[in-house]
């Protein structure tokens, strides 16, 4: 419902402007346009100290970006502003206090980027596509079936966009499983054609993509054909790329980059890109400061500077983290310095920028500057809105080695209400009030409501819906099938053997595990989306068995997903909708899937997660 507004007010008319779905986040512009300065007015539930507005920009060559907006925070009210930047075709705005976010129930409060008075082409095509990017986003909602309506406005708007949107439209149809297998088929009649007639290449690889998805041989066959078929294009060159990125000719690494990118060859501005962030590496890592400044000045004024800042602070902060972890303290400086000044160019108040600090702060302390570090890491921590346990507990610990028990008392109490804590910063904190002869009589109702807000958040996602049934062997070949956990809780647990951080979440699991071995609580993990053939279930069980006992998981109950050798889909992966790993299912004693999460955070925030909601199906 809108709110009223009075005929005496008509400067306030014109100036502000709806968003499609409420009322809490208005414009000054009715029909918004690249270059145009956007003032926004915020009033919704988040109006309070301490909230934080962002802006996501959507381009037409599908790019995105997030940015955090400076803001006015008056008179319950909270004002900004931003300039529409070139190619941008939809943007969406999203509130964020701590732990608390207005998305607009998970809609976004967004808008359309307009030219000669409609929606500018792409804008629908955008809003559609990126619709399953929501939960990361701004913790949206993913609505396939509005996604493919938006899709389709876009060639109703624009009817010769509709060659362009089939791929993307198709994709979307791909994730309503009533559409699913006839979507197949169509996907594969449009990959037959494209080799046939010998189309645009980026279409034929993105059917390739869509049919195959995770069957790396038969993608790999597709790319040798487009190879063939566009000995210049786009999969030649991901090839020469590759080459040059991971080849043992490293003498000629920077003649080989300059004639691809000067060639005749056909690349993607993210390849190019990319091609130009390798280059600057090289060159740092060489310590070729001067060729390392003309290049980069040179790039900026080639690719579009967002793409760029955005791109080259992401992988040099990767590049920074890796030399860290590797004790090389010189090039993990070298390297995260370059990271926060790319962020400077770009948006140095977004989370991004934040965990470029903590990676940077990490080194510093390393090399044994505390305070800095200290300095650091609580801009981190601000900027990530207490809500990285890990960073909030380095930054605990940093204060606590310089002795700053006041520091410790302040944050701590924050990190606390945001329900963020762990057991050594709870420890810390309650030891740098006894160093301070300080009582804290809140604690335990701080404890009591971050704990209960939380456990809130996370019943709130219960779900009640038949588990899909399974029939799956384990490592000695024995068939393995839901009915045969009936009347206890199964905590399913989707994996594979290179996935980082599925492997970093086992220990936590474990611990689990064995917290629930006597309250009828079974745990089963499955080993999906391997690069191993499946169906050589010898070679697999092996590695699976290797891995194991390096990693001291032997007592878990594995059982291995099944791969169709056609379509190259996992059976158990499809059947649970899983969209990345690690995943977590949960299944109650009468067989309905009750919970679901995708990710792995930390030890401790997964352990509340799991705790809250196995204890909650218990008591039913």
């Amino acid at each position: 419902m809108k709110n009223k507004i009075f005929i005496l007010l008509p400067l306030f008319i014109l100036f502000f402007n709806f968003s499609s779905y409420g009322t809490n986040l208005t414009i000054n512009s009715e029909k918004p346009k690249v270059g145009d300065l956007i003032k926004i007015q915020y009033n919704g539930f988040l109006t309070k100290k301490n909230t934080k507005l962002y802006c996501v920009i959507f381009f037409k060559d599908f790019s995105k970006i997030t940015q955090t907006l400076e803001i006015e925070n008056k008179r319950n009210k909270i004002k900004s502003s931003f300039t529409i930047p070139d190619s941008a075709v939809y943007f969406t705005f999203f509130a964020v206090n701590i732990s608390e976010i207005d998305n607009n129930y998970g809609q976004g409060y967004d808008f359309h980027v307009f030219e000669n008075n409609k929606p500018i082409r792409y804008s629908y095509l955008m809003k559609g596509y990126n619709n399953k990017f929501n939960e990361f986003l701004f913790k949206g909602k993913v609505d396939y079936n509005e996604a493919a309506k938006n899709i389709e406005k876009e060639w109703q708007l624009y009817p010769e966009m509709e060659n362009k949107c089939v791929p993307y439209y198709l994709e979307v149809l791909l994730k309503i499983p009533e559409k699913k297998n006839e979507t197949l088929v169509k996907i594969k009649e449009k990959l037959d054609n494209g080799i046939q007639s010998k189309i645009q290449e980026r279409e034929i690889r993105y059917f390739a993509n869509l049919y195959y998805e995770n069957n790396l041989k038969s993608l790999d066959s597709v790319k040798n054909i487009l190879t063939k078929l566009f000995q210049n294009g786009i999969t030649s060159s991901e090839k020469r790329i590759s080459e040059i990125k991971y080849g043992e000719n490293s003498n000629t690494i920077f003649e080989d980059i300059d004639y691809l990118l000067n060639s005749n060859h056909e690349l993607t501005t993210f390849q190019r890109i990319d091609l130009v962030n390798y280059k600057l590496a090289v060159l740092l890592y060489q310590n070729r400061i001067e060729i390392f400044e003309s290049v980069f000045s040179k790039a900026q004024k080639e690719y579009p500077k967002i793409l760029l800042y955005s791109f080259l602070a992401h992988n040099f902060n990767e590049y920074a983290y890796s030399y860290f972890k590797g004790n090389k303290l010189d090039l993990a400086n070298l390297f995260s310095k370059q990271s926060l000044r790319f962020y400077s160019n770009l948006d140095t108040l977004s989370i991004s920028y934040g965990n470029s600090l903590d990676t940077y702060a990490s080194i510093i302390y390393a090399s044994g500057d505390l305070n800095n570090a200290t300095k650091y890491q609580s801009k981190a921590v601000e900027l990530m809105n207490l809500q990285n346990d890990t960073s909030n507990q380095r930054l605990i610990e940093y204060l606590n080695e310089a002795r700053n028990f006041p520091e410790i008392i302040n944050v701590g109490r924050k990190i606390i209400k945001a329900n963020t804590s762990t057991n050594l910063i709870d420890s810390l904190y309650k030891n740098a009030l006894k160093k301070l002869n300080k009582e804290d009589p809140d604690y335990l109702k701080l404890k009591k409501d971050a704990f209960q807000k939380k456990q809130k958040e996370i019943l709130s996602k219960i779900i009640n819906q038949k588990a899909q049934d399974f029939a799956l062997f384990d490592l000695n070949g024995k068939t393995v099938q839901l009915k045969d956990y009936k009347g206890k809780i199964l905590i399913i647990d989707f994996w594979a053997t290179w996935c980082k951080p599925c492997l970093a979440s086992f220990p936590a699991m474990k611990k689990l595990q064995n917290e629930f071995k006597d309250k009828n609580v079974k745990f089963v993990f499955i080993s999906t989306l391997e690069h191993v053939n499946t169906s050589d279930s010898i070679n697999l069980t092996e590695k699976i068995l290797e891995l194991a006992n390096i990693r001291h998981f032997n007592e878990f109950e594995i059982l291995i997903d099944q791969k169709n050798s056609k379509s190259g889909d996992f059976k158990m992966a499809l059947d649970y909708n899983v969209q990345g790993i690690p995943a977590k299912f949960i299944v109650d004693k009468n067989g309905n899937l009750r919970y679901k999460s995708v990710g792995f955070g930390s030890e401790d925030k997964l352990r509340f997660e799991i705790d809250t909601v196995v204890n909650f199906l218990l008591s039913e």
